[in-house]
C-alpha cells in the first residue's frame, strides 16, 4: 500500500513533467508534503497569472482512501471579490470517484485565502490513478477567469492491490474413490480489493 504522507513514495508512483519554454527542455518537478494524504507539485512563476485569485497550487495527488483533497485558493486583491468554483470529469467521473462541487463563493477584503475540501470516493475495486480538474470562473459568464494558474489537476491514487489468483498446488492427487476433488484457490501478492477469476475443468486423457 502506498503512504501518501511520504512524499518520496507519491514522487516515485508520479512524476509530473512540465515544459520549460524559455530552454526547450523537460525537467522533472518534485512533489511536496501537503495535508496528511495528498501531495501537490510547486507551482512554477507564470507571466499569465492570475491578478485576482487563482490556485496555490496547479497539480494535487491524493491517496483515494483519505476521503477529501484540500486545495487553497488564493485571493490577489484588497477587495472583496467573486466567483465560482467547478469541477470537471477527467478519466476520474463524478459520484463514482470524487463528490463535484459547482458553488458560488464571494472572499471578503480582509481574506487572503480560502480552503476547499472536495470528497473523494473510496471503492473496494482496483482501477488505475485517475485525474479530475477543478475550475475557477467567472459569476456571470460562467466562463474560466483569465489566468494560468485558474485551474487545477487532482489525481486520485488507487491504494487497492487485489493481486492475482492462482492454485496453492498444481498438482493435487485424489483416490477413485473419494467423491470430492479439494482444490485450494490462494490470492498472492495483494489482498485488498475484489479480485474473481473463471475455473474451468477438461478432461486430460493419458
Amino acid at each position: 500500500m502506498i503512504d501518501c504522507t511520504n512524499a518520496d513514495n507519491a514522487v516515485e508512483r508520479i512524476q509530473y513533467r512540465k515544459e520549460v519554454a524559455s530552454s526547450g527542455r523537460r525537467e522533472f518537478i518534485r512533489l511536496n508534503k501537503g495535508e496528511a494524504g495528498q501531495t501537490h507539485e510547486v507551482k512554477a512563476k507564470s507571466a499569465n497569472a492570475s491578478k485576482t485569485v487563482s490556485f496555490r497550487h496547479l497539480k494535487y495527488s491524493v491517496s483515494e482512501s483519505n476521503g477529501h483533497v484540500s486545495i487553497i485558493v488564493e485571493k490577489r486583491v484588497e477587495k472583496e471579490v467573486s466567483f465560482f468554483i467547478q469541477t470537471s470529469d477527467g478519466t476520474a467521473k463524478a459520484h463514482k470517484d470524487y463528490e463535484p462541487i459547482n458553488m458560488h463563493l464571494t472572499m471578503s477584503a480582509k481574506e487572503s485565502e480560502r480552503e476547499i475540501k472536495i470528497g473523494i470516493v473510496d471503492d473496494p475495486d482496483w482501477e488505475p490513478d485517475e485525474e479530475f480538474k477543478v475550475t475557477l470562473l467567472e459569476p456571470e459568464t460562467k466562463t474560466r477567469l483569465a489566468g494560468d494558474d485558474t485551474e487545477c489537476i487532482v489525481l486520485i491514487l488507487d491504494e487497492d492491490k487485489p493481486g492475482v489468483l492462482g492454485f496453492e498446488e498444481t498438482v493435487v492427487e485424489v483416490r477413485r474413490k473419494d467423491r470430492t476433488a479439494f482444490i485450494q484457490l490462494k490470492r498472492f501478492n495483494g489482498s485488498d480489493g475484489r479480485v474473481s477469476c473463471v475455473v474451468n475443468t477438461e478432461n486430460k486423457l493419458d
